[in-house]
């Protein structure tokens, strides 16, 4: 019986332990993604239709400088922030303004950020997250044989 009271003394320290590191994680990540406002450095996409060659884009390369130095603030309420940087597209459109309906959530073990705004939801993998760089990926597949994997990475706007 001692021993049976052991094991379940252990185990619940065990729980309590890995439930401690566990919301730890989640508070330096959050940290980490609200601590500075976000901008893009690279956009690439990947696109395979049936087996036929891959194709890739640097999206990044082709995007507007008014678009490029645009931030994405990730707020610790969980809402999305977007300044236009010092490049608007629109002379009239304000400096910075909230997403309409835009929300952002780590998922899966953090191993996900999850996007959203009136037009839906985008779940990106997070490939790499520190202090310096965020690097996710999403793949898109249609009518079965077209995938797109979209690979962007985001350095501080510092």
């Amino acid at each position: 019986m001692k021993q049976i009271m052991l094991l379940c003394s252990a185990a619940c320290i065990l729980l309590c332990v890995s439930c401690k590191k566990e919301e730890e994680r989640i508070t330096l990540r959050t940290e980490m993604i609200t601590a500075n406002a976000w901008r893009i450095s690279a956009l690439d996409a990947k696109t395979k239709v049936g087996n036929a060659a891959t194709s890739e884009a640097d999206l990044y390369d082709i995007m507007q400088d008014c678009v490029r130095d645009n931030q994405i603030t990730f707020n610790t309420d969980q809402t999305i922030t977007i300044d236009e940087g010092a490049e608007k597209c629109d002379p009239d459109a304000p400096q910075s303004y909230a997403v309409p309906n835009g929300r952002w959530a780590f998922k899966t073990a953090d191993t996900q950020l999850e996007l959203t705004d009136t037009s839906g939801t985008v779940v990106w993998e997070i490939l790499s997250f520190n202090d310096t760089a965020l690097i996710v990926q999403s793949k898109v597949t249609e009518y079965d044989t077209i995938t797109t994997t979209t690979t962007a990475r985001y350095a501080p706007a510092r």
